[in-house]
């Protein structure tokens, strides 16, 4: 990624986005998704300093892999509306996850039993 496409990506304001962190050479993936990405972006890279949070798979990959600006190593998968709500930010989410299977998120953005919820509350409302 060049200056121009991070300094693009890193004005994206508060815009509500689905993300992908890919580092080639370490092979780490993480998918993730915000409300206002510029905030989010700027908690990455701050989080990443702070012992408090070096039990996660991220921050602990971005500091073996000497990443000092996630900036470099990010892509937006999609945009989403302002109007968006948390549930359908967390499916998106949820489908990249099961479409990237990244290795460095903990936890999925919405647990297999509530998406076993969903599929059957759809079901009933189609027959």
């Amino acid at each position: 990624m060049n200056d121009m496409e991070i300094k693009k990506v890193y004005s994206d304001r508060g815009q509500n986005a689905i993300y992908m962190f890919w580092h080639e050479q370490g092979e780490g993936c993480y998918v993730g998704s915000t409300f206002n990405f510029k905030e989010r972006m700027w908690a990455h890279n701050q989080h990443r300093k702070q012992k408090k949070y070096n039990h996660t798979h991220l921050y602990t990959f971005m500091n073996e892999n000497k990443v000092t600006d996630i900036r470099k190593h990010l892509h937006i998968l999609e945009y989403l509306p302002d109007d968006c709500s948390k549930a359908v930010m967390r499916d998106r989410e949820q489908m990249y996850i099961e479409l990237f299977q990244p290795n460095l998120n903990m936890f999925e953005a919405v647990s297999a039993r509530a998406r076993k919820k969903r599929k059957l509350n759809n079901m009933e409302a189609i027959f």
